[in-house]
């Protein structure tokens, strides 16, 4: 979870960091929720945890392929008067 913020930080810089942070939690939040009830209902309809872990390591290995892919973005263009950003 460290690494998370400390990526987001590096590649898209203090301004995007909270709005980027906060669009990551709608969707991790909802996943970390479902995942221990889905995790039991599993268990208790089969006996075992083979297929949450399965379907979780999936999932890890799609987010890290999809990660691994991904490269920071440009930097934006320098501006030498400030009258120009706003």
């Amino acid at each position: 979870l460290p690494l998370g913020g400390i990526v987001r930080a590096r590649y898209f810089g203090r301004k995007a960091f909270g709005s980027i942070q906060g669009s990551s939690m709608t969707i991790l939040t909802p996943f970390s929720v479902i995942s221990p009830i889905y995790a039991g209902w599993v268990y208790d309809t089969t006996g075992s945890y083979t297929s949450v872990f399965a379907v979780l390591a999936g999932l890890v290995t799609l987010a890290a392929i999809f990660v691994s892919l991904a490269s920071p973005p440009k930097p934006p263009a320098k501006l030498s008067d400030i009258t120009k950003i706003l």
